[in-house]
């Protein structure tokens, strides 16, 4: 089970990692990515097992789980938002006199 968490897991928290510095950045790409990298740790979840956590931990990890759903659904189906998306051109920061 050790080898199924370092192969398909560490894989899953860089492509994780990835989306969420793309969505950061607005990147086409981060999207797909965000829900791929959620849709492959929920099948995950099934192969490690019973655990067993505090219940600060079990309300954080949903608090996390809801927020995520929440910004992925605003980045699809945002009207403005998911226009972001879709410009593949680089965003220039913000100037402080703006």
């Amino acid at each position: 089970m050790d080898w199924m968490l370092i192969i398909v897991g560490i894989p899953n928290v860089v492509a994780g990692m990835a989306s969420f510095i793309g969505m950061l950045r607005f990147a086409p790409w981060s999207r797909p990515l965000a829900v791929g990298t959620s849709a492959m740790a929920l099948v995950g979840l099934a192969f490690f097992g019973p655990t067993v956590e505090p219940g600060i931990a079990t309300a954080l990890y949903h608090l996390s789980s809801m927020s995520f759903g929440a910004v992925v659904a605003v980045a699809y189906f945002s009207p403005t938002v998911s226009t972001w998306f879709e410009d593949a051109s680089p965003k220039p920061a913000p100037s402080a006199n703006e």
